[in-house]
């Protein structure tokens, strides 16, 4: 029996193991923080027990005793606090910072209980059971752990009571349900130990352990570790128009914070009887609010498979567009707008892919846009390239900067990250990444209608590694380069100076500053070198 509880106390620390590597995995978030905090201290916990429970003496129980008080406090409020997060329980700060506190001292009362008499008036080793135990008179500070962890049960079970008052939908129950768990598994293990039906073996443990895994799977059925699936809701939530999500039946599933703000106005419009059958009615219409605020109410089925699941009532508030004036102003702003945002997303995402693959410099793509930036308002308040330099210029040259790169996608990764020297035959490979960079620009921002912007993103692409004395990739010397292209080079390679990438020697940031100062007239125009020096504690600030 003895060795069949420490094979199950393995088995557990196995499974907590695996639990914190699949945590890992997913891309970082808040709640990929709190499981990954929440697993480890439950590991800690199982590994102390087992220390505890294989003991031959007092000395080695108590080390594993100390060792499961360092994870037991945060195995109780860490699933506590996530709780009460997905139930959109706002615990205040300076209560999770008391508890903290309240933590702390109970974790140091603990692993110092040799030394007083706080936590244990008395303790001894008990081997007669199946299991070794640390047999412990509780001192006055043990009684504060029972309140924690009382505490922090009762605490998740309001919580999860609360919340099935308020909902609604059978989606959100399911959720809920699933949490429940976490507490009755507490409760039920409690019990289980207490009652001393399994003799000297606490189960109690285990309950961290089966929460850990309810966390886990309600993490998986419901992508809570995908960020691009919270910042889809966050996008949701935070529209300006209200959302109103209903499922096949009609009952409303979700709303959003706009729709949630404007459904009172539209309870007092319409009465609080069939307001979904109403605004449906109303599909690709206007109505109007006692607030003199006019929606326009657009309905969207949502299909998946080929079936309809129900639909979303879009309410966009149009109140500013109701004279043919106003209304045209407002479509050519947001026509801009639209523009201008697929050109920053296009950016972006062609940015960070090109980083990804890259090994380049940390904040490479940062630190190059603001260094081009810096630069060229400096040659225009000089005189230098005045009337090509404009405000419009220089904004294109910045945005485009990040894209300057993205050629480097189509390079192989044994040549972009290879650690030694590149054969003659790499290095010509290496080069195409420019002209690779340019095409992947004229093919995929073509349809932008900012040509300015297109024309500076391909000329950075394609002619940064160029050269003032034309010893550059193509040979074109002097103005024959593109000026964007003439101030970029610049800024590429002075971060690549001082950043230590693979591929560098590292310098200081004056070492970079005078290699670059004895390239003037060399690699670099002389009066964009002097544009450089001139700003360079601005740069280094940026």
């Amino acid at each position: 029996m003895h060795s069949i509880l420490v094979g199950i106390q393995c088995l557990g620390i196995a499974i907590l193991a695996g639990e914190l590597v699949y945590a890992k995995l997913h891309a970082p978030s808040s709640n990929q923080n709190y499981m990954s905090a929440f697993i480890a201290c439950t590991f800690m916990v199982f590994v102390g027990y087992l220390i505890e429970m294989t003991a031959t003496t007092v000395d080695v129980a108590l080390i594993g005793k100390k060792i499961s008080y360092l994870g037991k406090p945060a195995a109780i409020l860490l699933p506590a606090f996530f709780v009460a997060k997905i139930c959109k329980v706002k615990i205040p700060q300076g209560i999770k910072i008391s508890l903290f506190l309240y933590s702390v001292i109970i974790i140091l009362m603990a692993v110092t209980c040799n030394y007083h008499y706080l936590y244990y008036t008395s303790y001894a080793l008990d081997t007669s059971g199946v299991v070794s135990k640390l047999k412990t008179t509780p001192g006055i500070f043990y009684h504060s752990f029972s309140v924690l962890t009382i505490g922090g049960i009762l605490f998740t079970a309001g919580v999860l009571v609360r919340a099935f008052r308020h909902v609604k939908s059978s989606w959100e129950k399911d959720k809920l349900l699933l949490i429940c768990f976490i507490p009755l598994v507490g409760i039920l293990c409690k019990s289980v130990s207490m009652s001393g039906i399994l003799g000297d073996f606490d189960i109690s443990y285990a309950a961290s352990l089966v929460s850990s895994l309810c966390l886990l799977l309600f993490f998986a059925k419901y992508s809570i570790f995908d960020v691009v699936a919270l910042s889809k809701d966050a996008a949701f939530d935070e529209h300006p128009s209200g959302f109103v999500v209903l499922d096949k039946r009609d009952q409303v599933v979700l709303k959003n914070k706009m729709a949630m703000k404007l459904y009172p106005e539209i309870f007092e419009r319409f009465g609080p009887d069939d307001i979904i059958k109403k605004l449906k009615s109303l599909s690709n219409q206007t109505f109007s609010l006692p607030s003199n605020k006019i929606l326009r109410v657009i309905i969207y089925p949502i299909v998946k498979k080929g079936m309809e699941r129900g639909n979303v009532i879009v309410l966009r508030n149009v109140t500013e567009t109701q004279t043919y004036q106003h209304r045209l102003e407002v479509e050519v702003r947001n026509r801009t707008k639209e523009i201008k945002d697929l050109q920053r997303s296009v950016i972006m995402a062609f940015a960070n892919v090109a980083a990804v693959r890259d090994v380049c410099p940390q904040d490479h793509v940062k630190n190059t846009s603001e260094c081009v930036e810096v630069i060229a308002k400096s040659l225009k308040a000089h005189g230098d390239y005045a009337e090509i330099l404009t405000d419009e210029y220089i904004a294109n040259l910045k945005n485009a900067m990040p894209l300057h790169d993205i050629g480097k996608i189509a390079i192989s990764d044994s040549i972009l990250k290879k650690s030694s020297a590149l054969t003659d035959a790499e290095v010509e490979i290496f080069k195409t990444h420019t002209q690779i960079g340019a095409r992947l620009l004229e093919e995929n921002l073509a349809g932008l209608e900012d040509e300015n912007f297109v024309r500076i993103a391909k000329e950075i692409a394609k002619y940064h590694h160029e050269r003032w004395n034309g010893n550059g990739y193509f040979g074109m010397k002097g103005e024959e380069i593109p000026l964007s292209a003439r101030i970029a080079a610049i800024a590429d390679s002075f971060d690549y100076l001082i950043a230590n990438p693979q591929f560098a020697k590292t310098m200081t940031q004056e070492e970079a500053v005078q290699k670059i100062q004895v390239l003037r007239g060399a690699d670099f125009e002389p009066c964009i070198v002097d544009a450089f020096v001139r700003e360079i504690s601005t740069i280094w600030k940026s």
